[in-house]
């Protein structure tokens, strides 16, 4: 099993690069969360800390993403794997093993929503 290797960084080099990154300008626009690679295998997940309500569930109804599972995606849906290695292969599937784990709704799958 791999360690994640966890590095801070300055609030200034922070800012810096949400400010330089025009992928994180709008994190709610872009379903509430972006991860930005960074250098060195380093990687930036800003979330915007609000629900978002444009997803659909696996009976194809509304599905409110909260903050929770917004970050979560995040982590092992891009973040993570990039990281260490692909798991599914697809950030939704990743997801939703977390959502099971949960017990809460599962998301619809998302072919092209790759790690």
């Amino acid at each position: 099993m791999k360690l994640l290797k966890v590095k801070a960084i300055s609030i200034y080099s922070l800012i810096k690069n949400i400010c330089t990154m025009k992928k994180t300008a709008d994190v709610q626009s872009k379903g509430g969360g972006a991860t930005v690679p960074l250098k060195d295998n380093n990687f930036m997940v800003v979330v915007s800390g609000t629900s978002y309500d444009g997803l659909k569930d696996v009976e194809d109804k509304d599905l409110v993403d909260t903050p929770n599972y917004i970050l979560s995606h995040e982590l092992v849906g891009h973040a993570i794997p990039d990281m260490i290695g692909s798991d599914t292969g697809n950030a939704v599937e990743n997801e939703n093993k977390v959502r099971e784990e949960t017990n809460s709704k599962q998301r619809k799958e998302n072919k092209n929503h790759v790690e």
